[in-house]
């Protein structure tokens, strides 16, 4: 909708504005820019009011809204628009201002869900310097699809139900992203009105100050110059060039001290001049003045020095003669121009005046904040080069250029990032106006900015979730309060086989199976209240009624006052992984199976194998030559191994699948029973074996514990290095809530490559005679134990220095990680 259009066909109601505050000091044409644009992004109506409710800008873009306009309208019969918006039956209007004059009554934004004609309605105060100046509101969401409710509106507002109908039809609703965004756009547009309520207030005041002071500088009856730092005259009163005779073009940009005779040029030099630098002011000196046709006459000049924003002399202003009624005056006009540049520091934007070379000339507090830096480091820097990115500053001062030339007119608004002094990169919303000189000139531009960095940043937020949302693979469903959905993503239809028409509206439960029972839900409701979230499988039903598991997380998402407001429930359909799930179980069942079965039977041929060639050297072996009893040796040893090996392969078969039962374990107590049953190789060794504190409780099975625990031992009394007796240090920690174990030695070490190989089946590192032999088994025993109990187990090592075995057990007391089948198992 275009501003040419911007009211329904009953007329422009801010004709009956008798407050016209905000109507006449923001302008009717911006209010309906921003009351438009908010109009557009909802697609309903936006009303801005007076504190008094008129209207200072309504927009209707829905044909939905129109339509009830009209009809509200022609419910208030022959009467005239002024008295038909008093009348009450109005009944559109009175919707529309409701959320507004509530908002501005209360001070604080008022959401009305539904107003007469079944859309909500959301207003905000418009507040300046903590004074509600008005209010703005916004028509949004979808119209009512409900023939009931269509047809009772219709019989409300007296017309036919088929036409309301076919206009809400026509109606194409926001997502609830859009209208959030719209909301919040909404509070936006309430605070740039104030502000721009308030710049005019400012700028009004302003140029009164200005006017006031050159009014009494050049027409006030004593005579007044102002100099600069460096002693030279910068501007001159009327008075002051009457009285000595110049005009203004002869004297501005000479020393003052040029227009005193000798004697008073001196002692200006060598005495006043010093102490007025030092003092700041001066009162009650004489001075004699040479005249241009060299006459002298005495005056009585006091004057005041001006400092920077850093303190500096920057320049003083002197009145000559009648000195008492001239103080007053400079205090009167020094007082108005510091009240004048207050009211630029107290604005909430940022205000920035350039030249038309594009030097900054202006700018207040608030710019300085954005920018971060003082003024006296922006004053005078060339905007575009300093202040703009790189890649935009050729065009913006290319457009820039062709406003000082008049070949176009500035923006009334634009946005733009701007570059702060540390680099950092920030997006400002901006309001221009070119500045002229008194004969029309264009002299420069005058910009309020208002800061939206966080603000885009929002959006960009907004933007990416909901691409996220909209692209996920997982269904995504948000209700409201009382558990009605407001929104699915695609997803959900993928997986439920539901259109979003379907169940919008609806509550979860069309999804429900009877595959759960009401304990499930009872826990499910205790989470979400208790701590607000909930996660588990369940069954659901889909449209076409064939039943699927899906693993979902539920969010209860609160407001500002700590209620819920909606909640968000994100699943996905895990049947596939259910079903690989148990092939893996059966899978790793059989295997497990297997191996067991088929270690059990090996063992029984090699008890018949050792058992015949034991027999065999009783009987023979005195017959033996040395070959024979070195082939006889390989056979027992070969026999023998492969009875260990298979012993192995049983142990790490069983890991998992008996001994079930998990208990606290005294690691001190275990660990020294494992000591004295190794008593032996201990001794051989020459091997000293320490235990250090802490050694932490832990909560496992204890067969399993001590397999572990005595195959780190035995691999650290077996590969001990060749030069010195084993040392082997056992300490523990905790860690949150694991309980870490560590077994140290000074053996042999191994390459850093090879720390995750060893705890692989059969790996070995050195041939299998060397150190006493192995089957290769043992680690791997190690880690299975360790992750049956869902810890881990790692190495740290160097060749030649030693090892330490490191691994994670569950903390005894603390068994939140445990599986559900051990919680109660102590």
């Amino acid at each position: 909708m275009s501003y040419n259009d911007p009211v329904p066909a009953c007329g422009d109601l801010t004709d009956f504005n008798t407050s016209r505050v905000l109507l006449e000091s923001i302008g009717r044409e911006r209010l309906f820019s921003i009351a438009e644009s908010l109009s557009d992004l909802v697609g309903t109506a936006v009303t801005v009011c007076e504190t008094n409710g008129d209207y200072a800008a309504n927009v209707i873009s829905s044909s939905y809204c129109r339509m009830l306009a009209g009809a509200s309208r022609r419910l208030c019969g022959p009467m005239s628009d002024r008295d038909a918006l008093s009348s009450g039956c109005w009944l559109c209007h009175e919707s529309c201002r409701e959320a507004s004059r509530t908002a501005i009554d209360t001070g604080r934004p008022f959401d009305l869900p539904a107003c007469r004609g079944g859309i909500g309605v959301y207003g905000v105060p418009i507040i300046a310097e903590g004074v509600t100046v008005g209010g703005i509101g916004l028509g949004y969401g979808a119209c009512p699809s409900d023939r009931s409710a269509i047809a009772a509106i219709a019989d409300r507002y007296h017309i036919s139900a088929a036409s309301l109908r076919a206009a809400a039809a026509e109606h194409e609703p926001r997502s609830e992203a859009v209208i959030a965004a719209a909301k919040q756009n909404l509070h936006l547009a309430a605070d740039l009105i104030a502000e721009l309520y308030l710049h005019k207030k400012a700028t009004a005041a302003l140029k009164t100050a200005e006017a006031y002071y050159r009014n009494m500088f050049h027409h006030t009856p004593v005579m007044l110059h102002s100099i600069d730092s460096r002693g030279r005259l910068i501007e001159v009163s009327d008075e002051w060039l009457r009285c000595m005779g110049y005009e203004r073009g002869e004297v501005i940009g000479r020393r003052s001290s040029d227009f005193l005779d000798e004697d008073s040029r001196h002692k200006a030099i060598s005495e006043y001049i010093p102490r007025f630098f030092a003092k700041g002011f001066m009162r009650n000196i004489h001075y004699r003045f040479v005249r241009k046709d060299e006459s002298v006459f005495d005056g009585l000049m006091s004057a005041v020095l001006q400092f920077d924003a850093d303190g500096r002399p920057d320049r003083s202003l002197a009145m000559i003669i009648d000195i008492s009624e001239r103080v007053r005056a400079e205090e009167t006009a020094l007082r108005e121009k510091r009240r004048a540049e207050s009211y630029l520091d107290v604005a909430g934007v940022m205000l920035v005046a350039l030249n038309t070379s594009g030097k900054v000339t202006l700018i207040n507090r608030r710019g300085c904040e954005v920018l971060g830096a003082g003024a006296t480091d922006i004053l005078g820097k060339d905007w575009f080069d300093t202040f703009l990115p790189p890649e935009n500053r050729d065009e913006v001062r290319s457009v820039a250029d062709r406003i000082w030339t008049g070949d176009m007119e500035a923006a009334a608004h634009h946005e733009n990032q701007v570059v702060t002094c540390s680099g950092e990169r920030r997006w400002i919303s901006w309001h221009n106006t070119v500045v002229r000189d008194e004969d029309g000139r264009i002299v420069g531009l005058l910009s309020s900015g208002g800061d939206i960095t966080e603000r885009r940043k929002t959006e960009q937020k907004l933007r990416l979730l909901s691409s996220v949302i909209e692209e996920s693979s997982e269904a995504v469903v948000i209700t409201d309060r009382d558990e009605h959905i407001i929104y699915v993503n695609p997803a959900f239809t993928r997986i439920t086989g539901y259109a979003p028409a379907k169940v919008i509206g609806q509550t979860p439960r069309i999804l429900g199976s009877d595959r759960q029972d009401k304990a499930l839900f009872e826990t499910m409701w205790a989470a979400l209240l208790s701590e607000g979230v909930w996660q588990g499988e369940i069954w659901n039903r889909r449209r076409d009624g064939s039943v699927y598991p899906a693993y979902i997380t539920i969010n209860a998402v609160r407001d500002a006052d700590g209620e819920v407001s909606s909640y968000v429930a994100i699943f996905s359909d895990i049947s596939r992984f259910k079903q690989r799930e148990n092939e893996l179980r059966k899978t790793n069942a059989e295997l497990e199976e297997f191996a067991h079965v088929t270690s059990h039977d090996l063992r029984e041929p090699l008890r018949m194998i050792g058992s015949y060639l034991g027999l065999i050297e009783r009987r023979n072996g005195a017959t033996f030559d040395d070959v024979t009893r070195e082939y006889f040796a390989f056979a027992m040893n070969g026999a023998e191994h492969m009875d260990r090996l298979i012993q192995d392969i049983l142990r790490f078969s069983r890991i998992g699948r008996i001994d079930q039962r998990r208990t606290r374990i005294d690691m001190r107590a275990l660990c020294e029973r494992i000591i004295a049953r190794l008593r032996p190789a201990i001794e051989e060794t020459d091997a000293a074996i320490s235990l250090v504190d802490p050694l932490p409780e832990a909560f496992a099975v204890e067969s399993e514990i001590e397999r572990l625990l005595e195959n780190l031992i035995g691999n650290a009394l077996k590969y001990r290095h060749p030069n010195r007796p084993p040392r082997i240090e056992i300490g523990g920690r905790i860690d949150r809530d694991e309980a870490v174990f560590g077994v140290a030695d000074n053996g042999i070490g191994l390459e850093h490559r090879f720390r995750d190989r060893i705890f692989r089946m059969f790996q070995r590192l050195h041939p299998r005679e060397a150190y006493g032999g192995g089957t290769g088994i043992g680690l791997a025993i190690c880690q299975k134990v360790v992750a049956h109990h869902g810890g881990r187990i790692w190495v740290d090592s160097s060749p030649g220095q030693g090892s330490t075995f490191t691994f994670s057990l569950p903390l005894a007391g603390n068994r939140t990680n445990a599986p559900a089948e051990y919680a109660d198992s102590e």
